[in-house]
């Protein structure tokens, strides 16, 4: 299968999920939650006063503060990125003046990815993070996207589940130590970006120009192709992270293993002294056999799970960066 498709799943459909949406003359300012009637499910102590109001980029610091504390490698640029890419879809919680968490979504086409769900420990299970997914999800639901994806730390599924989230697969965590590999892929250049975009759709079945595009112009000169015949072949980014570089996304045509070698082979040659990481779905049987040829050990999991349509990965993608960044 080389294009990704949508699959109709029990739980489709839009609805609502119990919350109240005030409206401003600039949009969404705050939301309030209310609970819905004869619900049993998640009914955590509540934590009172919550607002949840839009995530602005000059939240940024809110943002790396949070992610810091997690001990994610999620740069400032990455924040800037996000919230610029879908600034409607960006949230955070505040209550008695402080801000307390944050959740976003990024639209892709016809499948939508909520990220960096976050609350501070001390105020967890207070139904802080139920009210901003579900402010998430108001909004997606407004854009009438099919498919709705996240990947969730283990042990938080039965969380999403109850906002009618289903089980997918294993997202993996690879992590490769210093060194260096022998490459013959060439750099991408800008004169490539559409070219590239057009290979990405047809290999992945997502129109993903405005993300990929944000991601190049980041990362310019950490971007590899390699061609065949005079036509696209496979692609590489690899971002660079205070703890390690990730690389991501990586798409090859047809799931053909050796080009996905030799763009791997290119990313390792940017920084030989540099730890390597590289999220790789588990469904993609090929490109986790491959990590491990080359180097890479499993370092963790988490769970991909979507809510509505399900959209069916292509085995095409080798790696992504996140959920949220490709």
């Amino acid at each position: 299968m080389r294009n990704g498709r949508i699959h109709q799943s029990a739980s489709s459909g839009a609805r609502r999920l119990g919350t109240t949406l005030e409206w401003g003359a600039v949009g969404l300012t705050s939301l309030t939650h209310r609970s819905r009637k004869g619900s049993q499910a998640h009914a955590p102590r509540r934590a009172e006063g919550l607002r949840i109001v839009r995530l602005t980029l000059a939240d940024v610091p809110v943002g790396q503060s949070l992610t810091d504390a997690e001990g994610w490698d999620t740069s400032n640029s990455d924040w800037k990125r996000l919230i610029g890419l879908e600034p409607d879809g960006a949230f955070k919680a505040v209550l008695g003046g402080r801000d307390v968490g944050t959740t976003a979504s990024v639209v892709v086409d016809k499948v939508a990815w909520i990220h960096s769900v976050i609350v501070r420990k001390e105020l967890r299970r207070q139904g802080v993070g139920m009210a901003m997914m579900r402010a998430c999800l108001d909004f997606l639901q407004c854009r009438g996207v099919p498919c709705v994806k996240l990947d969730s730390n283990p042990g938080v599924e039965p969380f999403y589940e109850g906002l009618g989230f289903q089980r997918e697969f294993r997202s993996w965590r690879y992590l490769r130590p210093e060194g260096t590999l022998e490459t013959d892929a060439t750099r991408l250049r800008p004169a490539d970006w559409r070219e590239v975009c057009v290979f990405d759709r047809v290999q992945t079945g997502l129109d993903r120009r405005r993300v990929l595009k944000a991601i190049l112009e980041d990362y310019p000169n950490q971007s590899f192709l390699v061609r065949e015949g005079g036509r696209v072949s496979g692609y590489l980014i690899v971002r660079s992270g205070t703890r390690w570089n990730s690389i991501g996304p990586c798409v090859v045509r047809d799931a053909d293993v050796a080009i996905a070698e030799r763009l791997f082979r290119a990313a390792l040659s940017t920084s030989p002294d540099s730890k390597f990481r590289v999220c790789v779905g588990g469904y993609n049987v090929q490109a986790c056999a491959l990590r491990k040829t080359m180097g890479f050990f499993r370092e963790s999991y988490c769970t991909r799970m979507f809510r509505g349509q399900r959209f069916q990965e292509s085995p095409s993608a080798f790696a992504m960066t996140s959920a949220q960044k490709g």
